[in-house]
């Protein structure tokens, strides 16, 4: 009888232990503390660079390089957290904290876009917070963050027609300590064609 009671006792609290450990939120994997990030000079950009934003001593935690190696169980949006891309030979940090400054740019370019259809644009981002997505994807409402061309580009996609997707591409830099939209264009992927019937 003691022995048991002592059995079920432990099963009980190994049944505590399962449910308490399956409800907890498993930020990231592969990326370890914050301190062992910012030991990781690799993926933090150094003081000075172009991509840096973020204060000297802020702890940076990446949580996956170019979309893989995430696995969150719902979307990040601390502005510390990060994606790491690799853009024409580079390897550098987008935070949460840029992507605002993203948003913000896109927002001010689209506004003063010369094409109405690329004017209309602008209130997908109009109050879109950005998040780190499960995948390990930056998005900001209906934009994703990327690399296009060796270059950093925030794209959406609109529609698709029966021979393409058709969606809008915005190329971002970093000047003069402030993130700007180089210039937005057309981002026509076209589907491959299909074999005839017959």
């Amino acid at each position: 009888m003691r022995t048991s009671t002592l059995s079920l006792t432990g099963a009980v609290i190994v049944r505590l232990v399962i449910l308490a450990s399956a409800q907890t939120p498993i930020d990231a994997t592969n990326v370890g503390s914050a301190e062992s990030i910012g030991a990781n000079r690799d993926w933090i950009p150094k003081a000075g660079s172009p991509f840096e934003s973020r204060a000297p001593d802020e702890p940076v935690r990446r949580i996956a390089h170019f979309g893989k190696d995430a696995q969150l169980t719902r979307p990040s949006r601390k502005m510390t957290d990060a994606v790491t891309l690799d853009a024409n030979g580079r390897r550098f940090t987008v935070t949460l904290r840029d992507a605002v400054e993203m948003r913000d740019a896109l927002i001010r370019y689209l506004e003063k876009a010369p094409r109405p259809d690329h004017r209309s644009l602008a209130p997908t981002l109009a109050g879109a917070d950005p998040v780190i997505t499960p995948q390990g994807y930056i998005r900001i409402g209906i934009w994703r963050l990327g690399v296009r061309a060796d270059r950093l580009a925030m794209t959406c996609h609109l529609y698709n027609t029966d021979a393409a997707s058709i969606g809008c591409l915005a190329f971002l830099a970093r000047i003069k300590d402030r993130w700007e939209v180089l210039e937005v264009t057309d981002d026509i992927m076209r589907f491959d064609p299909q074999p005839s019937q017959g």
